[in-house]
């Protein structure tokens, strides 16, 4: 049994592509006169029709969507006929640039605030202890070693990131800058075993 394929297209041309498809792959039968035209067209348009209602009417699909149309159809006495019960329909919407960008800013913009920064305490040697949360939960701690308008960085983030010492420039409060630059220092980060991270976290714990 022949099946027609439309293949992935925009909304606004399926019609077209379904006739086209209908008559290139009926081009044998009609030139051996075991088909007309007039048939094709009328089965391509009915095909379209209901499509149309579908798409259109129902589903509320825009030109821009994408669909794809997979159907069997057999011939008999010169007549086309549908097997609908053999339809196959992907529809994949188009989301516009301005909605796809606005809800990307506004994930990233949820990932740099996931994290809370929040000091901990200064340690004898006046190394600088902070904790870092997610929801109020100590997740890892980092310890920072200032210097003059910079600082040696250093920690641990569970489940399973190590920040290796780094030297990073620093104006202002060591605190805010941890706040800013949180989620470019967690990206810095090594990947490392869970038993590896607690071991960190208890040595900083230890200071």
């Amino acid at each position: 049994m022949p099946t027609l394929r439309s293949g992935a297209v925009i909304l606004g041309a399926y019609a077209s592509k379904i006739r086209k498809t209908l008559f290139a792959q009926l081009k044998d039968k009609l030139k051996v006169g075991e088909i007309s035209s007039q048939e094709i067209a009328r089965a391509a348009g009915e095909l379209n029709k209901t499509l149309y209602t579908l798409f259109v009417e129902r589903l509320k699909l825009e030109k821009g969507d994408v669909v794809r149309i997979l159907i069997d159809y057999e011939i008999s006495q010169q007549k086309i006929s549908w097997k609908w019960d053999t339809i196959k329909i992907e529809c994949f919407k188009r989301v516009s640039e301005e909605e796809i960008m606005k809800n990307l800013f506004d994930i990233l913009k949820r990932e740099e605030s996931k994290y809370d920064i929040r000091k901990l305490r200064e340690t004898k040697l006046g190394d600088l202890i902070f904790e870092v949360l997610e929801n109020e939960k100590q997740i890892g701690l980092i310890v920072v070693t200032p210097l003059d308008n910079e600082a040696i960085i250093r920690g641990a983030i569970k489940p399973t990131t190590i920040i290796q010492k780094r030297r990073v420039n620093i104006e202002g409060d060591i605190e805010e800058y941890l706040s800013n630059s949180l989620k470019e220092v967690l990206e810095a980060g090594k990947q490392a075993e869970k038993e590896e991270v607690e071991k960190i976290i208890n040595e900083i714990l230890s200071l």
